[in-house]
């Protein structure tokens, strides 16, 4: 994945969890706003959460195992439900009460899992894309979502490639054809 460290405009704190420690970084004033991804962290969301701090705190933070978040040996797959909870205890460290939310991809599914793990946190939520394949009566669908997965062990780059193809959201490779390079972000984006 494309390392987006460079947009982060919020400083960060660490949230220590027992098996990793969270980054996460809040601005603005307002009622509490968490943006959520998965895999995309904090740097994801810096432009837009620049926007809205205008009107929301707005808390972002790296999912375990991803930008400045620390692992430890041993530290638990980041699944739905673990990063449901590390979402839940980042709620807690700020109000433990209703909080609105906004989840993309992945982010979307862990604001699923937080939302039947722990209603009482979620005011409200928009959930955007959450790559929910399975729910789908689509085998040939499941079967390319399966085969994307199984490379994003050995080559997250082609993995991320693969569901763009898979998502319909950049390009479509032919079978005997090699995706095109992932898109480095513009001077005008950073």
């Amino acid at each position: 994945m494309a390392d987006f460290s460079d947009r982060t405009t919020s400083p960060a704190d660490l949230l220590e969890r027992p098996d990793c420690a969270i980054s996460f970084g809040a601005q603005g004033e307002g009622p509490l706003l968490f943006l959520v991804g998965a895999p995309a962290g904090r740097a994801g969301f810096a432009a837009l959460a620049h926007e809205l701090a205008g009107r929301f705190t707005v808390v972002t933070h790296d999912p375990r195992g991803i930008g400045a978040s620390r692992a430890v040996p041993g530290m638990a797959a980041p699944t739905p439900e673990v990063l449901a909870e590390d979402l839940a205890a980042l709620v807690d460290r700020f109000t433990g009460g209703p909080a609105l939310f906004v989840g993309t991809s992945g982010g979307a599914v862990t604001l699923l899992e937080l939302g039947r793990r722990h209603p009482e946190m979620v005011g409200r939520a928009v959930l955007h894309e959450p790559p929910l394949v399975s729910l789908l009566d689509d085998a040939d669908l499941a079967a390319r979502a399966a085969a994307a997965f199984s490379v994003a062990e050995v080559d997250p780059q082609r993995a991320v490639r693969e569901f763009f193809d898979l998502s319909g959201a950049a390009h479509r490779t032919g079978p005997d054809q090699t995706p095109p390079p992932t898109p480095r972000p513009s001077a005008a984006c950073r």
